[in-house]
């Protein structure tokens, strides 16, 4: 099988077999100005796909699973056509579309019938923002990447609907009172397709690899749990690439305090967790801006050595735990003395805060054991040990940091692997059956797989709940 993952700057794919991952092909999409504005431009996207499928041998591909971005928005035409760029969790809808939104939606849009929060991160503020003139459909991106790609007329997944924000996830079904609040027919969301598709005879797949079976997308949050094998109560995944997230996967449909979201992923899952905006892009951004790189050996050692500068991380905007909108980075404790070096170690320590909030609520729901290690993954943890070092300390607990690149592509491959077992099932059974497996046996994967745990650093955990516990 191949496992494809649609990430916010590339993509990836990789076959998966006798438990193991194969080599990973990568290209990426992202340009610069996408890198500010996070709208890809879905042609752009689709042709990259099409780049990295072409160099991979189609040959003995039973299934394509795929992970994506978990909340997108695109509006196409009669003829599946896009007519604007594809809204992301990066996306700012525009100040007056978003009030109109709330406006319409008071009274009617709840957290707890949707699992999330009305914010402009979330497809179900982008509605009116995308909805431009000739609208025939508003689709995700990986359900128009699919009809593309097979010339099928999927529809959404129902595992990426759930986290759209126009979904009921007690009742499965889309958010009736909220499509019409927001004058969309639900003919226009395209229907939600919960099978596999065969290519169609003339599409590109089909000259591709005409008998693989191309599956129901997967929210990479969801993929990355499965991949890390961070299933069940007392289980949680921590993520920090470009943006960050902390997570777990529980069965049953868990109470949820606010400050987190809760996806129906499963006919018995439900992926709970809180997202964060702004990580290893503000640290990009912050090394750009002064023109001086992460001083990342200044955090070592036992004693905390902490600027007196103090960084709102918040450039990219902010998600959890308060999902606010219109927010922006700050910097406070500047003085004569102050150097680019102090503002880039702010922003290297205080970009920990948020996920120390949520691992804190989410403790709440798992009843996760403090001194039981966070299962971690991500390109900053992954570069720089004195990332997952300062993350052991603002979490307070340890970090058990695995060696896999790539947790979203195993998790989407445990997925169809579970398809091919019971195939007619659909994929919230799938999901359900690899939860249980990953949660009994572990994640399959190579035994020779290195992992490494950081514990923290009790002086420097103290010393930055004190700095975050102070205004400003």
């Amino acid at each position: 099988m191949l496992s494809l993952d649609i990430g916010s700057t590339g993509v990836r794919a990789a076959r998966f077999a006798d438990g193991r991952l194969g080599p990973v092909h990568e290209r990426r999409y992202r340009t610069a100005a996408q890198a500010t504005n996070g709208r890809p431009d879905p042609a752009v996207v689709l042709a990259t796909v099409v780049d990295l499928l072409d160099g991979i041998d189609p040959i003995a591909v039973r299934a394509v699973s795929v992970s994506v971005q978990w909340q997108t928005l695109l509006a196409v035409d009669a003829d599946d056509r896009p007519l604007g760029d594809v809204l992301t969790w990066e996306s700012t809808v525009p100040a007056a579309d978003l009030a109109e939104v709330r406006d319409a939606l008071r009274g009617v849009f709840s957290r707890e019938t949707s699992g999330t929060y009305l914010h402009s991160s979330s497809p179900v503020a982008a509605v009116r923002t995308v909805s431009v003139p000739g609208t025939a459909r508003l689709t995700d991106l990986a359900g128009w990447l699919t009809r593309r790609l097979t010339g099928r007329d999927v529809g959404w997944s129902p595992v990426i609907a759930a986290a759209s924000g126009l979904w009921d996830r007690w009742a499965g079904g889309w958010t009736s009172p909220v499509l019409s609040a927001l004058g969309v027919d639900e003919h226009r969301l395209g229907g939600v397709c919960a099978h596999p598709v065969h290519p169609r005879l003339g599409s590109w797949a089909a000259g591709w690899a005409p008998a693989a079976a191309w599956l129901p997308a997967l929210g990479d949050g969801l993929c990355h749990n499965l991949g890390l094998g961070a299933v069940g109560p007392g289980a949680t995944a921590l993520t920090v690439g470009t943006s960050g997230s902390v997570r777990a996967l529980l069965p049953g449909s868990p109470a949820v305090p606010d400050g987190l979201w809760a996806f129906r992923v499963g006919e018995r899952t439900t992926a709970v967790g809180g997202a964060v905006t702004s990580a290893g892009n503000v640290l990009e951004w912050v090394t750009g801006f002064t023109g001086t790189p992460v001083p990342w050996a200044s955090f070592d050692g036992d004693r905390p050595a902490l600027p007196d500068v103090r960084a709102v991380p918040d450039v990219y905007g902010r998600r959890g735990p308060d999902y606010p909108d219109g927010v922006f980075g700050a910097v406070s404790g500047l003085s004569p003395g102050s150097t680019p070096a102090d503002l880039v170690r702010a922003f290297a320590v205080d970009i920990w805060r948020p996920f120390a909030v949520l691992q804190a609520l989410l403790d709440s729901v798992t009843g996760g054991d403090p001194d039981s290690p966070v299962t971690a993954a991500g390109g900053v943890l992954r570069r720089h040990p004195a990332a997952a070092q300062l993350a052991a300390d603002a979490l307070g607990r340890p970090v058990h940091l695995l060696d896999e690149a790539e947790p979203a592509l195993r998790g989407a491959a445990l997925v169809a692997a579970a398809s091919l077992i019971a195939p007619v099932d659909g994929v919230l059974a799938w999901v359900d059956a690899a939860a249980r497996s990953v949660a009994d046996e572990g994640p399959v994967r190579p035994p020779t797989v290195p992992a490494r745990t950081v514990s923290p650093r009790p002086a420097w955990t103290r010393a930055l709940r004190e700095r975050w516990s102070q205004p400003g």
